[in-house]
């Protein structure tokens, strides 16, 4: 008899600019899970960020579908969401088996399973690890020999069991299973990137991992950067843009700017392809590795969106964080692109232990001075695993991290200013205080879309922070 997998999105606690792409980390499970084991194990996928999905429609999926397995995956923010939705579960079909995963799992491997009180936890990509478990589970082999996995022992202890492998090659990866999901779900609603060129559009990956030493990142997806074939990429646009009708390709990778050469081979092709296509990077692309013939080729691709991961003003800062931007180059890339008719996003972060209110000023006037469209103002939110973390920690013996710590408030106890004010004010001076929501409006082609997301960006931040 097969069994049925139940794999689901998990929701925010909050809405405050919360987006709601397709679920890339469980979509990519599902290809893989149908791929090995074809009928012997039934995928369904759930996404609990919409308003139509709640407890009533979960509890009817699972009583009449009878899962014998339900899956989540979550952010780090959505923890307490994930481990009410474990309970959840436990509540309805009690021998369920209940396993997590995602970037939550990857980041605090054993206090995730602890607080969700979870089966098993996956750590990292687990395309691999989930169908090891998988195969010990129908052929009733010990589950602690799947590497990178998280399990009790008999004394009721949570456990790592063998260290995670990566996967080297993630061109054998199969193409998310766009098939299982409702495409017309996410079309309307808040994306990444705030505002879409396209109605049609979905969020894609085209490679995995960072070489940077970011103190404030977990480090997922590796130091190493592993890219898909270019070959298959471009399958999978033409597969939703023919399937689908998708017409704006939203790429996530953490650093897709890394090697110019691939940049200029994914030109070549969407070019020979003659698909007409809008592309954006609303997570951001390392600027100071850009030049602009990498800029050339990305218009020439379609790009009419890049987000500038800056975080800092302050050479200091930059060191301390081990960005290491240079500021210089990013500052010159920036006006190139927008000078190319570029829209222009700059993330920055604030509130850095030792950090001063000079410094945060330094960066505010930074941003104010670039010719960007958009700015986020991200208070830092400081977790634990990380080196950041130890940094605080150094600096600040008594810090503790909220639970509830967000990007937008909960001010870290160390902040001696009103961080919150200088926030506000500067939003206020960089949208207000000159004509960039005319240009943005103007540049972006879709008006009405634009003049809602702007009004609900606004309101969320201004009211929200702390």
């Amino acid at each position: 008899m097969s069994k049925k997998i139940l794999l689901i999105r998990t929701d925010f606690a909050s809405s405050l600019l919360t987006s709601i792409d397709p679920p890339l980390g469980i979509l990519s499970l599902s290809a893989m899970i149908k791929r090995e084991f074809n009928s012997k194990i039934q995928v369904r996928i759930r996404d609990l960020r919409f308003e139509h999905q709640n407890e009533d429609t979960l509890k009817t999926d699972l009583l009449d579908w009878q899962p014998d397995i339900v899956g989540f995956s979550s952010l780090s923010a959505e923890s307490e969401r994930t481990a009410y939705w474990c309970d959840f579960v436990r509540s309805v079909l009690p021998k369920a088996k209940v396993i997590i995963g995602g970037p939550y799992v990857s980041a605090f491997p054993i206090e995730s399973i602890q607080k969700a009180k979870a089966d098993v936890a996956f750590m990292r990509e687990s395309e691999r690890s989930l169908c090891a478990w998988l195969n010990c589970l129908l052929e009733g082999k010990p589950e602690h020999t799947v590497p990178g996995i998280v399990l009790w022992n008999e004394k009721g202890a949570p456990y790592i069991t063998a260290p995670h492998e990566m996967i080297d090659d993630i061109s054998t990866l199969p193409m998310p299973d766009w098939d299982a999901i409702n495409f017309e779900d996410y079309f309307d609603g808040p994306s990444m990137n705030l505002v879409n060129a396209d109605r049609k559009y979905t969020s894609i990956s085209t490679s995995r991992g960072c070489p940077y030493n970011c103190v404030y990142c977990h480090h997922t997806q590796g130091k190493k950067v592993r890219y898909r074939d270019l070959k298959l990429v471009m399958e999978e646009i033409s597969y939703l843009y023919h399937k689908y009708g998708i017409r704006e390709f939203q790429i996530v990778d953490d650093i897709f700017n890394i090697n110019k050469e691939r940049v200029l081979e994914l030109r070549d092709l969407l070019k020979e392809s003659g698909m007409k296509i809008h592309i954006s990077f609303p997570n951001g692309v390392r600027t100071d590795v850009l030049d602009e013939e990498t800029i050339d080729a990305l218009i020439e691709s379609g790009t009419y969106s890049i987000c500038f991961a800056l975080e800092a003003a302050s050479p200091r800062i930059q060191k301390l964080i081990k960005k290491n931007l240079d500021l210089e180059k990013a500052e010159k890339m920036i006006r190139y692109a927008y000078n190319r008719g570029v829209i222009t996003k700059g993330f920055f972060m604030m509130g850095f232990v030792t950090e001063t209110e000079e410094e945060v000023k330094q960066t505010v006037k930074f941003a104010i001075n670039l010719p960007l469209l958009h700015a986020a103002f991200f208070t830092v939110a400081v977790q634990q695993n990380t080196e950041l973390y130890e940094i605080t920690k150094r600096h600040d013996p008594t810090f503790t991290v909220s639970k509830d710590s967000n990007y937008y408030g909960n001010l870290p106890s160390y902040i001696n200013y009103d961080l919150p004010s200088i926030q506000k004010k500067a939003y206020l001076h960089f949208y207000l205080g000159s004509f960039r929501l005319f240009t943005y409006f103007y540049r972006f082609p879709r008006k009405l879309q634009f003049l809602k997301a702007v009004a609900r960006a606004g309101k969320d931040v201004l009211l929200n922070m702390k």
